[in-house]
């Protein structure tokens, strides 16, 4: 089986796009269509796409035979945030006065966020306690921990983002022919 997949769909089939008259995207969308309705006699032939704005997909890609069964992804609730923010902050790493408890009581600000969202808290994180030791005089420099004032800033600045973004995750699908 082959898998063919596409992320940001809505930046080559977004309908908007079509109606501006802009013909690079739109002779790429017309071959996209073209090369998908070939797609169908080839039955192993998986083709997924993903957006962020389901809203604005040029109903040319959501015809029969093409990405005809839509998916949505829901974010993760409270007990998956718990579970993933446990995982991409692991207590190896956290000072000791931020335990499993603490991390949990910033699950509840955490609500709407996705797994590439924690990811990138973890990683602000990581980057302002690297920043910190750097800039101390201390001698130990192999030990990078992450305080809840990292985790605490790094939560507020993607809520922040977040608040920015409001986005929808939803994916297309286009199953092969059986």
């Amino acid at each position: 089986m082959s898998i063919i997949f596409i992320d940001e769909i809505d930046a080559l089939g977004n309908r908007e796009n079509m109606n501006m008259g802009n013909d690079s995207r739109t002779q790429t969308l017309n071959q996209l269509l073209t090369c998908m309705d070939g797609i169908v006699e080839h039955k192993n032939v998986l083709v997924i796409a993903a957006t962020n704005n389901m809203e604005n997909i040029d109903p040319a890609l959501k015809r029969s035979g093409r990405f005809d069964k839509i998916v949505s992804l829901e974010l993760p609730n409270e007990v998956q945030l718990t579970a993933l923010a446990k995982y991409y902050f692991p207590i190896a790493q956290r000072s000791q006065d931020f335990t499993d408890e603490i991390l949990v009581e910033f699950v509840d600000s955490m609500k709407g966020m996705n797994c590439a969202d924690l990811k990138n808290i973890y990683e602000s994180a990581k980057y302002s306690a690297m920043l910190e030791l750097i800039k101390s005089s201390s001698k130990d420099r192999n030990g990078l921990v992450i305080t809840v004032e990292h985790f605490k800033l790094a939560v507020e600045e993607m809520q922040a983002r977040k608040a920015k973004e409001q986005i929808q995750h939803k994916s297309l699908f286009r199953l092969p022919k059986p």
